[in-house]
């Protein structure tokens, strides 16, 4: 066979063969776009980047709805656990104001396409952070045992550290622990105690466990208690 005579077949066939190249990119394509799905998630909103001396003491929405693309046999396995949304509040300021989220924003354990992600704003109160020591006094229920009565009654320590935003501390003149039953008791006592922050948004600073001391003593033959 002559070179011309390869030439012309060549030629000949181009039809056959740019129909090979369409057909094969057209199953490529079909292959490719089959399981392609939708799906939507609830995932919570973790914040980052808050200054130290800032507190976030109201946001709008504790999770956002994620709308994601990808392979049916890919995101069968995936769940809300797997996506995580980050809302950065490096660059806010003090007061009321709102935040926009984007698809960008969401990270996830394996590659898809986030399409949406619903509300795209949130709305923030961030406050200046405020540290204070704050007295704690004990909160006692019930009466000891008959011939006994409460001699005494001592927190340990009695000052506690709290932070938190500067509302949290309007009107916060001390705190309490929570409710200790003396109904009964026989003898002095010293028990760990949790602290009662009332609905407070606070944080606990001090390491140390709270401690309420009981102390009793005999009441007197047809006396009355003294008040501890």
């Amino acid at each position: 066979m002559s070179r011309a005579a390869g030439r012309a077949g060549w030629r000949g066939n181009w039809g056959l063969k740019a129909l090979s190249v369409l057909l094969a990119f057209g199953v490529w394509v079909y292959v490719n776009s089959q399981g392609q799905v939708t799906v939507n998630f609830a995932v919570p909103i973790e914040v980052t980047g808050i200054p130290a001396e800032m507190v976030l003491s109201e946001m709008s929405e504790e999770t956002v709805d994620v709308r994601v693309k990808g392979r049916e046999s890919a995101l069968g396995r995936l769940g809300s656990q797997n996506l995580h949304v980050f809302l950065d509040l490096s660059g806010v300021a003090e007061g009321e104001q709102w935040v926009t989220l984007s698809p960008a924003d969401v990270k996830a354990t394996q590659p898809l396409e986030v399409t949406r992600v619903s509300p795209r704003q949130v709305r923030v109160r961030v406050e200046p952070r405020v540290t204070q020591s704050v007295k704690v006094v004990a909160d006692v229920t019930g009466q000891p045992a008959p011939g006994r009565h409460v001699d005494a009654i001592r927190v340990e320590p009695p000052v506690v550290t709290v932070t938190g935003a500067a509302s949290a501390f309007e009107g916060l003149t001390r705190l309490s622990t929570q409710p200790l039953d003396l109904t009964g008791l026989t003898e002095s006592i010293r028990r760990e105690a949790r602290l009662d922050l009332r609905g407070r948004d606070l944080e606990l600073l001090d390491a140390r466990p709270l401690y309420v001391r009981i102390t009793l003593s005999p009441t007197a033959a047809g006396g009355t208690a003294p008040a501890p």
